[in-house]
């Protein structure tokens, strides 16, 4: 599906893509093969102004189709390839960047239509998949356009930085979207990019901006670029002010307008950082939180239980025994007096209990345990209240090692 020409010359492509201009980027054209790229043309989706509505619901002139396997054969096959150990192989050697992944659910990504006057302000992306944690890493783009004149507005343009607008520190790099070009950049804190307003004449009515999105994540980042999970943070393009009576004091406004904007994202991930910590704090707390319990055993770990007792309807308990112990107890209260199940899992050995009482004891009869044995208590019982904002399932008021 990729060109043969290209496959031939990953090394050269790799060369260009190392040098940070102004950051680290690569286009390749006549990226497909011909039968692959005219087949995407041909049957690229129409515009649906469904998926054209913002989160306010109002209809934009951006469409995005992110579930491309959907829209045709055609796609359905670019869709498999482009997931394939043998795709991201060759972005991995073209980037330097190794155990690449696609996100399965292709947020943002997918095919992207934009019609007259729609433009997409300088930006860094989001820096997380925030369903694995994986960091983002890659944006590829890749044009479908059957014809594009420049003139029409539409190019990505690459930046060094947007409060340098108008300053002489400020570099770009534009490129123009045209068919079966593909542009690859890294995405990370200073990876700023954008595109100026589309203004298509008349006489080409009915011509849209076409591409393919897709967003490549790792596991890992290197250590001077992680960051506090943070959204897409945008810059409005500055006004055309040559020729302007009052350019310098415009300038002046626009330049603590940017500094303002800036100071803004940085805030953001800095009060990201500090939810970071905050929350993984609570979660050694609740990690270190342990039942009433008796025994000769030890409690390393518990997850899903809380300080009153109460657990969710799935509750983990980690543990250690220093001496044998013939069975488990384990002291249930069902306040609600609700009718349910609990299945008890010691290691691989499940036990399932009928729950219709107010009180139960729950018998587990040990076989084999661990140095580590891990004790998982999961209920259907719902007995969450409109009061507290935790989803609570029973009461778990003693747990004895026998």
């Amino acid at each position: 599906m990729i060109n043969k020409e290209i496959l031939n010359n990953i090394d050269y492509y790799n060369s260009i893509f190392k040098k940070p201009n102004p950051f680290r980027h690569v286009a390749i054209d006549n990226f497909l093969d011909e039968p692959s790229l005219n087949a995407l043309c041909s049957e690229f989706p129409p515009f649906d102004n469904e998926k054209a509505k913002n989160e306010f619901g109002i209809l934009g002139p951006k469409c995005v189709h992110t579930d491309i396997a959907a829209i045709s054969k055609s796609y359905n096959i670019f869709d498999k390839h482009i997931r394939s150990a043998d795709f991201i192989n060759v972005i991995e050697k073209i980037t330097g960047i190794e155990g690449l992944v696609i996100d399965r659910n292709m947020y943002g990504g997918g095919t992207h239509e934009n019609i007259n006057n729609a433009e997409l302000d300088v930006h860094v992306d989001f820096n997380y998949d925030t369903e694995t944690d994986y960091h983002r890493r890659l944006n590829l783009l890749l044009y479908l356009n059957e014809d594009w004149d420049e003139k029409w507005g539409g190019a990505i343009e690459i930046i060094s930085n947007p409060l340098d607008f108008y300053n002489q520190d400020y570099s770009s790099q534009s490129y123009n979207c045209i068919k079966n070009r593909c542009l690859i950049f890294e995405t990370n804190e200073y990876s700023w990019h954008g595109f100026k307003k589309i203004n298509i004449p008349n006489e080409k009515a009915g011509a849209s901006r076409k591409l393919i999105s897709i967003y490549f994540y790792t596991k890992d980042r290197p250590e001077d670029e992680v960051v506090a999970n943070h959204g897409t943070f945008y810059f409005p393009y500055p006004p055309e002010l040559k020729g302007s009576l009052s350019y310098e004091e415009d300038v002046r406004l626009i330049k603590k307008r940017d500094m303002l904007l800036m100071s803004s994202y940085k805030k953001e991930i800095e009060q990201s950082q500090k939810i970071l910590t905050l929350e993984k704090k609570i979660t050694d707390i609740e990690k270190s939180l342990k039942p009433n319990y008796q025994g000769y055993v030890d409690i390393s770990e518990t997850n899903g239980f809380f300080l009153d007792g109460w657990v969710e309807k799935s509750c983990f308990i980690q543990f250690s025994c220093s001496e044998k112990i013939d069975s488990i107890y384990i002291d249930i209260l069902n306040p609600q007096i609700k009718r349910g199940n609990i299945e008890i899992y010691l290691n691989d050995i499940k036990q399932v209990y009928e729950i219709s009482k107010e009180a139960h004891k729950l018998e587990f009869k040990v076989q084999k345990l661990f140095n580590l044995n891990k004790l998982k208590i999961v209920s259907n019982i719902d007995s969450s209240v409109s009061s507290d904002e935790r989803e609570l399932s029973v009461l778990v008021s003693k747990i004895l090692f026998k």
